[in-house]
């Protein structure tokens, strides 16, 4: 990583970025939490998803 980092100035830049963030640990736990929110988020809605499912094709059933 760090020999591409050397051949490419925006890529040393973002190297250089990842090393500051990661070496911050309010920052790590911090950037751990949203992806832990983000996940949450995305399992509720594939289960709201999975439900509303069912239902419309319970209710297709019904008009039947």
């Amino acid at each position: 990583m760090e020999e591409l980092a050397g051949k490419n100035p925006e890529m040393k830049k973002a190297y250089n970025s990842l090393k500051a963030l990661s070496s911050d640990e309010a920052m790590r736990h911090a950037a751990h939490q949203r992806e832990m929110y983000i996940q949450n988020e995305m399992a509720i809605n594939e289960e709201r998803y999975e439900q509303d499912r069912a239902e419309g094709k319970l209710q297709e059933k019904e008009l039947r």
